[in-house]
């Protein structure tokens, strides 16, 4: 809803007036004036309208009329909203041949998937993206697979917050205290088997009553308690912080031990199984603790521009989509729980590595947060080379697609399920020169061909 038209100058002041009354507002600004809208107004405001034209009226930008009495507000707290100002509201792309094409920032909370083969400019239409997001009032959080991002933004004269490994946030293996979101999220990562699944569920079920109310229950409490009752490393756990991953290994490998006393052949070898690759996964210091956490304790994204976690520098690939999922998921659950629209995009490279397409089975982390993230204005970028091998579920949710060079049978018949289907276009598509790419959005009545120029 828009509520005035301000000179740029006097935006400020408005803003204040209208964050005094808890609502948070989104401004747009173009050619020296400023639309404001808001984005999120309390319950209690029952003079809304009233409000809008007493502000317009004081600073002479509307047409006068009555001012509503300022008695008559809301004494509600001084809370500062969530401003995000934009010099437009559309992200435009250079058409091949002459002219643009543009997309209006609502586009993006339904989701895009950027493909195409290794040097066909795929990373770089990315950076364009969420430069012109940024340069739109949207935060833009990367999660640079290979640490490339510094210098593609960077040719788009864009800034960014950069965190790297050794310095990246320390994340909470249970995001939001979420035992279930954390066994989906070791389940994609780790490609665990159901009966896996079911282990690692018990077990952070058994963690987590112990830690609570110091008591072991179910059929792993039985286990833990064998030889000599409960490891010391379940205490270490318990106390939270780094040590209580290192004590959660060790558990974990007593656990395996003890196992050979009462468990089954089969039942062993799948503690092997999980045991060997959540040391694959957690084996880097410093990344992850086990215990409950919010985005709060983990760090605080701005209100707008663009935060890069450089994940290059972490060894291994399981660990590195760990962090990615597991930061998405806290994204997630602070939006959930507070129920704010976070006016984010995220931006995942490599995504196969993170919601692959495993045999019949459909579904994972990242699909579902593609599900139920829009409400909350919480957008994916998804980037591969390999269409081909990422979840049906994720493309069916991809309502643009930026197709570059692409040769593989495999992934053109996968971006049929993404993209207007033609004879030309998959022809089309193995001849795309570096920075040329297509162009299929919901918002478009037919595919385009673009091309992306860096500064």
């Amino acid at each position: 809803m828009r509520l005035v038209c301000v000179e740029e100058g006097e935006v400020g002041a408005f803003v204040r007036l209208v964050s005094r009354l808890g609502c948070s507002c989104r401004v747009v600004c173009s050619g020296g004036v400023c639309r404001v809208y808001l984005e999120y107004v309390p319950s209690s405001l029952r003079v809304l309208k009233g409000f809008a034209a007493w502000i317009g009226y004081l600073l002479g930008r509307c047409r006068p009329v009555v001012p509503v009495p300022a008695a008559s507000l809301p004494g509600l707290p001084g809370l500062l909203g969530a401003v995000h100002v934009s010099d437009g509201g559309d992200v435009c792309f250079e058409r091949v041949g002459g002219g643009s094409v543009c997309l209006p920032v609502d586009v993006f909370w339904s989701h895009m998937g950027v493909f195409g083969s290794t040097g066909s400019g795929k990373s770089t239409t990315t950076a364009y993206v969420v430069s012109r997001l940024a340069s739109c009032g949207v935060v833009g959080v990367v999660f640079d697979w290979h640490g490339e991002y510094r210098g593609l933004l960077g040719a788009f004269g864009s800034g960014f917050y950069e965190y790297s490994y050794p310095g990246l946030p320390r994340l909470p293996l249970l995001p939001g205290g979420d035992v279930d979101a954390a066994v989906d999220v070791f389940s994609d990562v780790l490609g665990l088997s159901d009966n896996q699944a079911l282990l690692m569920l018990d077990l952070l079920e058994s963690i987590r009553s112990y830690c609570l109310t110091g008591e072991l229950r179910g059929r792993l409490g039985i286990l833990l308690q064998l030889g000599g009752g409960p490891p010391r490393a379940l205490d270490d756990v318990c106390r939270g912080g780094e040590g209580s991953l290192r004590g959660f290994m060790r558990l974990v490998m007593e656990l395996y031990n003890r196992l050979y006393v009462v468990e089954s052949r089969g039942e062993k070898e799948a503690w092997a199984a999980l045991l060997r690759r959540l040391r694959m996964a957690l084996r880097e210091p410093g990344l992850f603790s086990l215990e409950a956490g919010s985005l709060e304790d983990v760090v605080q994204l701005p209100s707008e521009g663009i935060v890069v976690f450089n994940l290059s520098r972490i060894r291994s690939g399981r660990s590195r989509a760990l962090y990615a999922l597991l930061l998405a998921r806290l994204l997630y659950e602070e939006a959930y729980r507070t129920n704010r629209l976070m006016n984010t995009v995220l931006v995942f490279e490599e995504a196969h590595n993170l919601n692959p397409r495993r045999g019949g089975m459909t579904g994972g982390v990242l699909s579902r947060l593609a599900e139920e993230a829009r409400k909350y204005r919480l957008g994916i970028i998804v980037v591969d080379q390999s269409p081909g091998l990422l979840d049906k579920s994720l493309l069916a949710n991809l309502n643009t697609v930026i197709m570059h060079r692409v040769h593989s049978s495999r992934d053109l018949e996968a971006l049929k399920s993404v993209a207007p289907s033609s004879r030309e276009l998959e022809k089309t598509l193995p001849t795309l020169r570096t920075g040329e790419a297509i162009l299929a959005s919901t918002a478009l009545p037919a595919p385009v061909p673009i091309i992306i120029r860096a500064r």
